[in-house]
């Protein structure tokens, strides 16, 4: 899972501008180099949508067995997602 690339000609997207389209309402990325735009697949919104709150079905676990404070746990996850999710998210070009 690395960095996906431009359809057309091959040219890898950069992090931020990924970054910016998922925490944008997944807007299209346009490549740089041949203007062509992509967009996110519905799978890459649906994973990113269940990872966020997914530690919240095991918050009773988590309190009770390692006794950590959930707040600190939940935001530290959802900054775990936030910097994976440009590795999570793919694009296709729509003909």
């Amino acid at each position: 899972m690395f960095i996906q690339k431009c359809k057309s000609c091959s040219t890898q997207f950069k992090w931020t501008t990924i970054l910016k389209s998922i925490w944008s309402g997944y807007k299209p990325i346009e490549c740089v180099n041949c203007k062509t735009k992509h967009y996110p697949r519905l799978i890459s919104r649906i994973i990113i949508a269940v990872c966020i709150p997914s530690p919240l079905l095991f918050q009773n676990f988590l309190y009770n067995s390692v006794k950590l404070n959930l707040l600190l746990v939940y935001f530290i996850w959802v900054f775990i997602v936030v910097l994976v999710s440009p590795l999570l998210v793919r694009y296709f070009i729509k003909e």
